[in-house]
């Protein structure tokens, strides 16, 4: 009886958990990895629910009829493991994905036919409670069941072994340990189906597969949830901090009057408790906001827009559009007279006029050692026009007489807390020459806070843009002689072969030899001085990006038609898989083709005589956008770790007469499009270039279409004069100032 007892109550504690983390997820993710979880673990709290009643109710017809919508998610869950799993990484390639849509068939096959009884006939009695009577199309669900833990632990072992870096490999190990615990246990609850007298252990597998992704979730950020995280560890920290004393002196108060503790009417109160504490602020809020929008809808139409111009403070970038927005708002919201925006000025150290509205001030900048700007720093509140004029000090006198000749009721600092002030907001008498309440003021207070974090984050952005502007002259300095070195060391060694020729001709001039062996050598070397500079034409001729809808279908169709020859010729099979429908990115049409064209002519020359390069077109999520991308796979000897970073390199190369620009290239055209180039390992021989370009929106890329400009980097006099220390009086185009800075240099 207590196993029984014990197993209810894991089942329940394991149902609320999974319940908890899908509504944790769903609430913060809406990309298909997070679908896919919350579709996962709502089955296998149903799941949890199904068998809990399983134990519960009487192994009649009856229950029986009662427990048939649950054997939904009973059937769905073996399908809703491995979707998961084969979604958690890309590229899973074909096969996990047609044994998705297998396993998904099965499963509605099975949905349909369990109300006929097919898939379980009956209830009966088992050592531990009601087990199922197998239908015909039991043995089917087993098999589904086995093969998808099967492929799913599979898939949790290889993302382990094949895990880049130390974040993914502790990530995937969450996973695989999730699996290894509640795989074996959940299939235990089958085997009293089949006479096998184990005791179901499946309860305590899913609470074992919870309480491991509960924990990876808090201590580890396991599918970036961290925000729902906190707000749900704070809301039971301050249930326990609340409700657990107060239940325990209800029991005590139990013992004492009664003389002992009634089971059912504590564990009553004790939900009761729970209800209260979980829906007490939330209902406190809604009614105080009903009451107030009900009572006084003047000053809750106020708050509201107090509430969305400090929102807007934060989100703004800009000084100038900063100024004029607070000024604005205050405006809809006060209908001052007159508004004015005093901020602090690093030229003189004063305090300047931002921005007016209404009458411009008489008085356009104030110094920091002025009355004004002294009271501001002394003090904590605002300063009131009314109260300074009656003050006993000189100084406030002083203020509160300067503030009735400007006009302004009341001045309220920009400063943050124990700073010095950044400047300071000057409204006249609202609208109807009325007085600003003490919330009004209080409200106030606290843009002035904002609006100084706001301008000291404007700062620091400018002053970041700076030194970003510094850095990348450095850093076209750097690379100019960088790459300009590569070509001095390109071009050398063919004029050393040229210069070695032409002393040997002058040394033996009629020797027949010397001309049959050594003219090869100087075509050969002149053909790869003429390869190299044809390159570096390529790049200096390229035009400014023009961006447009373009069908990355066609463009990769069109790639295959000019690729043919060459694929012939390497005896290479080119398969291009397209896409049903036109996949629209916002591109530049022919920069994509010269990837795609680069990206495949690699793949023929690595791919070995009777193999098949494929050039496939799909949709892909990156960093929560979506793109557009190409994948091009060969299945040679592939590509080891230690050269994937330096085939991007300008000048690497591992082929014989290759320049090593052509990748380079590549990768700088997707970043010029905000898309990716990466290296991927397929299933097999050989290796995956993917590169993505961003989707197509037509509300967001089609005003862009017409005016979408890119500035070119142009050179100082300081770099104009290194680089002609360099290279004379050659002068590279932009273009080749953008290829430069892609030099990779490993320490």
């Amino acid at each position: 009886m207590l196993n029984h007892d014990l197993s209810t109550a894991t089942g329940i504690a394991a149902a609320v958990v999974c319940a908890l983390l899908a509504a944790m997820v769903a609430f913060q993710r809406r990309d298909t990895k997070g679908r896919a979880f919350v579709f996962l673990a709502s089955m296998i709290a149903l799941w949890n629910v199904y068998f809990v009643l399983l134990r519960l109710l009487p192994c009649d017809a009856l229950s029986w009829i009662r427990l048939r919508p649950l054997a939904v998610p009973v059937n769905l869950i073996p399908v809703a493991i491995l979707y998961f799993t084969v979604v958690n990484q890309e590229d899973r390639g074909r096969f996990w994905h047609g044994l998705v849509w297998f396993n998904l068939t099965l499963a509605a096959v099975l949905v349909g036919a369990s109300p006929f009884g097919l898939v379980v006939r009956d209830l009966k009695e088992g050592a531990f409670g009601c087990a199922s009577v197998p239908g015909p199309l039991y043995h089917v669900y087993t098999a589904s069941v086995a093969i998808c833990s099967v492929a799913a632990f599979t898939l949790c072992v290889r993302d382990v072994r094949n895990a880049t870096n130390p974040r993914n490999r502790l990530v995937a190990r969450f996973w695989l340990i999730s699996a290894a615990v509640g795989l074996p246990l959940g299939v235990t609850n089958l085997l009293p189906s089949y006479g096998i007298p184990i005791y179901p252990l499946g309860s305590l597998g899913s609470a074992a597969w919870a309480s491991i992704i509960a924990y990876a979730m808090i201590r580890h950020r396991l599918l970036d949830v961290e925000i729902w995280v906190s707000r749900i560890g704070t809301a039971v920290a301050a249930g326990l901090l609340t409700v657990v004393p107060a239940y325990a002196l209800l029991l005590a108060l139990q013992v004492r009057t009664l003389g002992d503790v009634q089971v059912d009417l504590s564990s009553a109160i004790f939900l009761t408790l729970l209800l209260v504490a979980a829906v007490f602020p939330t209902l406190q809020r809604r009614l105080e906001k009903a009451f107030a929008k009900r009572a006084f809808p003047s000053k809750f139409e106020q708050q509201a827009s107090l509430e969305m111009l400090r929102r807007a403070v934060l989100r703004e970038q800009n000084r100038d559009r900063l100024l004029e927005t607070v000024a604005k708002g205050l405006r809809a919201v006060f209908r001052p007279p007159t508004i004015a925006i005093f901020t602090r000025h690093a030229e003189g150290g004063r305090l300047r006029l931002g921005y007016h509205l209404g009458e411009r001030p008489q008085v356009d900048e104030f110094s920091l050692a002025s009355a004004l700007v002294a009271e501001l720093e002394d003090a904590t509140l605002s300063l009131l026009q009314s109260e300074l004029s009656e003050s006993k000090r000189a100084r406030g006198r002083e203020v509160g007489q300067l503030m009735e000749r400007l006009g302004w009721t009341v001045c309220v600092p920009i400063k943050k807390e124990r700073r010095s002030v950044a400047g300071f907001l000057a409204l006249g008498l609202k609208e109807g020459k009325d007085w600003y309440m003490l919330t009004e003021l209080e409200a106030l207070e606290a843009l002035g806070e904002e609006l100084a974090l706001a301008l000291e984050n404007i700062q620091l952005h400018e002053q970041a843009a700076l030194a970003r502007q510094a850095l990348e002259r450095v850093e076209r300095l750097s690379a100019l002689g960088t790459m300009v070195a590569g070509i001095v060391h390109e071009v050398r060694n063919p004029l050393v072969a040229f210069s070695t020729f032409m002393q040997l001709a002058e040394e033996h001039k009629t020797s027949p030899e010397l001309i049959e062996t050594s003219a090869p050598v100087v075509v050969r070397e002149l053909n790869r001085v003429q390869r190299l500079l044809d390159e570096l034409l390529r790049a200096t001729r390229s035009n400014p990006p023009s961006f447009a809808e373009v069908d990355l279908g066609k463009c990769v169709s069109d790639i295959a038609e000019v690729l043919k020859p060459a694929a012939k010729q390497a005896r290479v099979v080119l398969q291009p898989n397209l896409p049903a429908e036109p996949l629209a990115v916002f591109a530049d049409a022919d920069r994509v083709r010269q990837v795609l064209f680069n990206l495949g002519l690699n793949a023929i020359e690595a791919a070995p005589e009777g193999s098949t390069v494929t050039i496939t077109v799909t949709c892909a999520s990156k960093n929560g956008r979506r793109y557009g991308e190409v994948r091009v796979r060969d299945t040679g000897p592939g590509l080891p770790p230690e050269l994937r970073e330096k085939v991007f390199q300008p000048f690497f190369t591992t082929k014989a007469d290759g320049t090593g620009l052509g990748l380079a290239l590549c990768l700088q055209i997707a970043e010029d499009h905000a898309g990716y180039l990466e290296i991927r390992d397929p299933e097999g021989p050989g290796v995956i270039f993917a590169v993505g370009f961003p989707e197509f929106v037509r509300e967001v890329h089609g005003p862009l279409i017409d005016g979408a400009t890119k500035d070119e980097p142009e050179l100082t006099t300081e770099e104009e004069a290194h680089m002609r220390s360099l290279v004379g009086n050659i002068k590279l185009p932009p273009e080749v100032l953008r290829l430069a800075r892609q030099i990779r240099t490993k320490s």
